[in-house]
């Protein structure tokens, strides 16, 4: 019987849930989470069939386990049940950040695999009742293509995206990590160094005085950055480099657009506004897309983890 596990039911592993269940990829969609009143809401919802007692009844006899919970936590999760996952069985990350999370599944046994992966939805502080199997149609499933990760796990993370709805993007961990800091770490750790500015101005005293929210809004990005954790900051350094110099060639071409008067200044904005509208013309494309039908997914899916079953046990990683 194909069995999927999910550690943690919040918004995400709740959509997940659903869109598995819609799916019918597996037989059973067994569901775990620390808190016990998101669990119930998950059954409740639909999003599993089963919930257990403690993560690792969960993903006992699961094919594929998806893990939704925190980037922070996930090391954690994974030193515990690293040895509770069966022989062969597909374990994946659904995170922000792909390179930690393959770092972290370095304690796993060899004969059993890990692939970062993120399904790529804006759920960041949405309740789990908000969830829908619709979060995941279209969204972008991101999935590391690192030579350690094997090619019959890529083909079951692969075929478990497109039945979910979502369009696989093939990266590294590495890759992934280094684009998303320029989304994700860069706008925030320019508006950190224009605070800093202000705050090192002669007039940083008056400017205090007089400020109302976009200082607030300053304090709340300041926030914003040590729960992304600095970690992740320093890790992608050279790509924040890079991103950063180009940055400050485009606030040298805001500062002429300011010297030039309005009609420079509004041109661009309107250069700034079509670049956001081409992004979102580019997500509309992705659900608008055409996927293969779940009946052709179903056997790619459980084909590429026939190879993982006739293994034999491999010798395991050492562990930490």
């Amino acid at each position: 019987m194909a069995k999927l596990a999910i550690v943690g039911l919040g918004y995400l592993g709740t959509a997940l849930g659903l869109a598995s269940r819609a799916s019918q990829l597996f037989e059973m969609v067994a569901g775990y989470d620390a808190r016990p009143e998101n669990a119930q809401a998950a059954l409740a919802h639909g999003a599993v069939q089963a919930v257990a007692r403690g993560a690792r009844e969960a993903v006992a006899g699961a094919t594929v386990t998806l893990l939704a919970v925190p980037d922070d936590a996930l090391a954690g999760v994974l030193r515990d049940l690293r040895h509770a996952f069966d022989p062969g069985a597909v374990v994946s990350s659904t995170g922000l950040w792909m390179a930690p999370a393959m770092a972290a599944a370095e304690v796993l046994p060899a004969n059993v695999h890990f692939l970062a992966g993120r399904p790529v939805i804006d759920h960041f502080g949405l309740p789990a009742a908000e969830a829908s199997a619709q979060a995941l149609r279209g969204a972008i499933y991101c999935l590391d293509t690192a030579p350690q990760v094997e090619a019959a796990a890529l083909d079951t993370l692969s075929a478990l995206a497109r039945g979910l709805g979502a369009q696989p993007y093939f990266t590294t961990a590495q890759e992934h990590d280094g684009l998303l800091s320029a989304s994700e770490l860069l706008p925030r750790l320019v508006l950190e160094g224009l605070l800093h500015g202000l705050a090192s101005a002669p007039t940083w005293r008056e400017v205090g005085r007089l400020s109302g929210r976009g200082l607030a809004e300053l304090e709340a990005v300041n926030d914003e950055l040590r729960a992304l954790g600095r970690r992740n900051i320093a890790g992608n350094s050279e790509s924040l480099r890079a991103a950063l110099e180009d940055a400050a060639k485009e606030l040298q071409k805001l500062s002429r657009a300011l010297a030039e008067g309005e009609p420079a200044l509004e041109a661009y904005q309107q250069q700034c506004t079509a670049a956001l509208e081409a992004w979102q013309s580019t997500r509309r494309q992705l659900m608008d897309g055409t996927l293969p039908p779940n009946s052709e997914l179903r056997p790619r899916l459980l084909g590429s983890l026939s190879p993982f079953a006739r293994r034999p046990r491999r010798q395991e990683r050492p562990r930490r």
